[in-house]
């Protein structure tokens, strides 16, 4: 619930996720145009997986996944399980949510990652940009 629905008067758009389709389809769009490649990245964030017991205890990862609060574990949840769906629809979307998970230090705090967190995801990233460009 702490993630409201998006209304507008003049809009079909109901709600956040649709709103990022629409962007990220017009995103799509205009890439095309352009010939340029166009990738979206669903980014790993901490309360979306219940990996806990993987992260070591003593650690800041560990100490911000703790203060995360049941409201906010359930609203991310509630709003990644919505993009995964939508994610899963469109072929330049990649989920990297569930395939970096918090080692002790990945975050800074609970949604941004830091150094160490952000060389994760570029890997990654850079393993699907080499991946869909040879195909």
């Amino acid at each position: 619930e702490d993630f409201k629905n998006i209304y507008n008067q003049n809009s079909k758009i109901n709600s956040v996720v649709e709103r990022w389709s629409l962007n990220t389809s017009m995103m799509k769009k205009i890439s095309e145009e352009m010939n340029s490649n166009y990738f979206v990245i669903l980014q790993p964030t901490l309360g979306i997986k219940n990996d806990v017991h993987q992260i070591p205890i003593n650690s800041n990862d560990y100490s911000l996944y703790k203060n995360l609060d049941d409201k906010y574990i359930s609203s991310i949840n509630f709003l990644y399980k919505k993009f995964k769906l939508e994610f899963n629809k469109k072929t330049y979307c990649f989920d990297l949510s569930n395939i970096i998970l918090p080692d002790g230090n990945s975050y800074t705090d609970p949604r941004h990652h830091n150094e160490n967190g952000n060389n994760e995801i570029a890997n990654e990233i850079l393993k699907i940009i080499e991946t869909q460009l040879l195909n």
